[in-house]
């Protein structure tokens, strides 16, 4: 007798086919993925655009130098890769095609380079448009717009690569949290370099003259060994969230890493505990609004979400 096929099964069969589908597109069938993609794309256009707007008023037209041109450059590119990722969203016969394509990863992984590279430049104490010479924000429009830029660009990226099957499984939601502190790391270990370098190594006639007042007060207070501790613990801190997430990339299924991760978890709060209360607080070094202010406080917040990330994950 031939074999009558059951509707409901063909019907989930065909439901589950179409599922799949519109997860490896990028968009599910109400639409989330493309929707929440689309205005991270347009937050990053607006942000660059933002970016762009103070380099060019603030940029010496007549003599400018290598830093306002690149940072110019790079913040029109962003701009401009931000508008084509919402017409590729926006626009019905595109969507399909560039919807969490290999285009899209190359275009997020452009700005996440682009706004690295900006960054440092823009942000540095001596030459740098957001930051003056006391290590304090000289245009806030400037500051948070290239650091949201870069922020927005990190979340396309690890967004279209998760979807482009770059996960780790189970282990996803502890992954993101572990890539989140290891840039924060980064942020601090590259901001306390940059500031133990200008307060215990540059000469303190050259900071009369140039009226540095923060260079000046950290040398009185001694932050020298503040600095030293800072850099250390933020090394520490990338390497331990490197270690966790090649161990989630790469550790078979069947032998339990989730242990390990919250014990080193606990090293993590206990680490950024210290460096939120020696940094901050009592004249530290970190105690104005800046990048070492910003990153020292994200990190010690980030680190408290991943315990309780680990903490609910064994109840």
């Amino acid at each position: 007798m031939p074999k009558i096929e059951n509707p409901d099964e063909s019907s989930t069969s065909t439901s589950s086919t179409n599922a799949r589908t519109n997860a490896a597109r990028g968009s599910s069938s109400n639409g989330t993925y493309t929707d929440s993609r689309i205005n991270a794309w347009v937050t990053m256009m607006v942000l660059s655009m933002v970016a762009l707007i103070v380099i060019e008023a603030d940029m010496d037209h007549k003599h400018p130098d290598f830093q306002e041109q690149w940072s110019l450059s790079m913040s029109a590119i962003s701009m401009g890769l931000g508008f084509f990722a919402v017409m590729g969203h926006a626009v019905g016969p595109l969507r399909n095609k560039f919807a969490s394509s290999m285009i899209e990863l190359v275009m997020a992984l452009i700005c996440v380079v682009a706004w690295s590279s900006v960054l440092p430049m823009l942000t540095d104490p001596d030459d740098g448009l957001a930051v003056n010479h006391n290590f304090q924000m000289a245009d806030a429009n400037l500051y948070f717009a290239s650091w949201g830029s870069f922020i927005v660009a990190l979340v396309l990226l690890v967004g279209v690569g998760k979807e482009r099957g770059a996960s780790v499984g189970k282990h996803d939601v502890f992954a993101q949290r572990w890539l989140w502190l290891i840039v924060s790391s980064l942020v601090v270990m590259g901001a306390t370099s940059r500031m133990f370098g200008q307060v215990c190594a540059e000469d303190e006639k050259e900071d009369d003259q140039r009226g540095n007042d923060k260079l000046r007060f950290l040398r009185k207070v001694d932050s020298c060994t503040e600095l030293k501790v800072g850099i250390a613990l933020s090394v520490v801190s990338a390497v331990i969230g490197l270690l966790m997430v090649i161990l989630m990339r790469f550790t078979p299924a069947r032998i339990p890493i989730q242990k390990l991760g919250a014990f080193l978890c606990l090293c993590m709060m206990a680490i950024w505990g210290v460096m939120v209360s020696y940094m901050t607080f009592d004249g530290g070094p970190a105690t104005s609004v800046g990048n070492l202010y910003f990153g020292v406080w994200i990190s010690g917040i980030l680190s408290l979400d991943l315990g309780v990330c680990y903490a609910m994950s064994f109840l």
